[in-house]
């Protein structure tokens, strides 16, 4: 489904003037998508307020106008409209386009609808550069993709979950609810699923 209001994420509008206090609202973001069968349309709000960041996702029923309040909704718009990069070969993330920021990633063999690993990180670059391709304070599981995989058949994107999020949705949150999603479409994890005891920070 199309983005109903035309914006484009860059695209700042002013929806609330709090400049006495030290403050404003700016609508960032919108889209409209379908969650079980409801026609939803997703806000971001950049909000300013007494020095203090609250930033959030309002959530409307696209028919009625009503404000929907739902933990688990907001979730999954958040999941719904990441940024994701473009798909990168194994060796272009070695010369380092991941970004130095908290987010998700996803890995898969070239064009394949399955996935290999979907995790998240602290740090993108860290963890994909350093970590996984170049093999520096890897995790075991790691090397026993690097052994068993066809690199040169590899590649993997990522979505910075630090740029359009509530507060309280953090990378974990939207890793979750990403491997919820994969389990519900192949009715299995993906095949190199990090455990949470040995989960990078």
């Amino acid at each position: 489904m199309e983005d109903p209001s035309g914006l484009r994420p860059d695209k700042l509008i002013l929806v609330a003037d709090f400049t006495r206090m030290g403050g404003g609202m700016q609508l960032r973001r919108s889209t409209g998508c379908e969650y079980e069968g409801r026609l939803v349309i997703a806000v971001y709000l950049q909000v300013i307020s007494l020095g203090h960041d609250l930033d959030q996702w309002a959530l409307y029923d696209w028919v009625t106008g009503e404000r929907i309040k739902n933990p688990v909704l907001e979730i999954w718009a958040e999941t719904e409209t990441l940024l994701w990069s473009a798909w990168q070969p194994w060796e272009q993330v070695a010369t380092g386009l991941v970004p130095n920021d908290s987010g998700v990633y996803e890995i898969r063999q070239l064009e394949a609808t399955e996935r290999l690993m979907i995790s998240r990180a602290t740090n993108l670059r860290r963890r994909l550069k350093y970590e996984l391709v170049e093999g520096r304070r890897s995790l075991r599981i790691d090397g026993k993709f690097r052994a068993a995989e066809d690199l040169t058949q590899i590649e993997m994107r990522w979505a910075i979950a630090s740029e359009y999020h509530a507060p309280f949705i953090q990378p974990a949150t939207i890793e979750t609810e990403l491997l919820r999603r994969y389990v519900a479409q192949f009715g299995e994890l993906p095949k190199y699923t990090i455990s949470k005891k040995k989960r990078p920070p």
